[in-house]
């Protein structure tokens, strides 16, 4: 384990640590590697690579730890709450079923605007057979489309504004793709991944 990766990784934590009116620091006068702070994050450290965790989910973890362990009075502990095996797996599991949702989040959409991309915004209103639903209410109804796509896409945002009052009563509210659209798109990450699969097409309409 290089000093400088414990060095960096105790920053992150102290940096946490900071921010939840906690402070912690390495003795001024004793090697960084006789402290029991490098020990606690050396240990740390050896359990992420277990994992096969990279710098940055590594920080989204140590923020994590923080939090909890703000939530519960353990701060007290400093570096060594991120040997706490118990809190760390509840945190790493977390992390990892939020990562894992934003990750089908994402692949959602991008099925999603293989399909909407072949078929213009007229043709989405247009009936599949005489009398019968739009296509865009079919594509929804069939689970090609889902309500985040709804929720991101200009396109099919402005054709829904523009179906049968019928089909737009049994369809997602406007208010409620309106949350789901500012709670995605708030996260700066899966916002940057959306942009780049949808590019023009993108709803940022009333993001905070």
């Amino acid at each position: 384990m290089s000093t400088d990766r414990v060095l960096q990784t105790f920053k992150v934590l102290q940096r946490e640590m900071k921010k939840s009116g906690k402070r912690i620091s390495l003795p001024r006068n004793t090697a960084p590697e006789k402290t029991y702070q490098y020990r606690a994050i050396s240990k740390f450290l050896n359990r992420v690579d277990e994992w096969g965790l990279d710098a940055a989910t590594t920080a989204i973890l140590i923020q994590a730890v923080v939090e909890y362990g703000r939530r519960y009075g353990l701060l007290r502990k400093g570096a060594m709450i991120l040997n706490m095996e118990n809190i760390l797996k509840i945190c790493y599991n977390k992390l990892d079923s939020e990562l894992t949702t934003m990750n089908d989040l994402v692949d959602n959409v991008k099925r999603a605007n293989v399909v909407m991309k072949a078929i213009s915004a007229d043709e989405l209103l247009k009936p599949i057979r005489l009398g019968g639903y739009s296509k865009l209410f079919c594509l929804i109804d069939t689970g090609d489309v889902d309500s985040v796509y709804l929720a991101l896409s200009t396109k099919s945002f402005g054709a829904l504004q523009k179906v049968s009052r019928m089909e737009r009563e049994q369809l997602p509210s406007n208010i409620d793709l309106f949350r789901i659209r500012n709670k995605i798109l708030r996260d700066r990450d899966i916002a940057l991944e959306i942009k780049e699969i949808l590019q023009e097409d993108l709803n940022t309409s009333g993001v905070i």
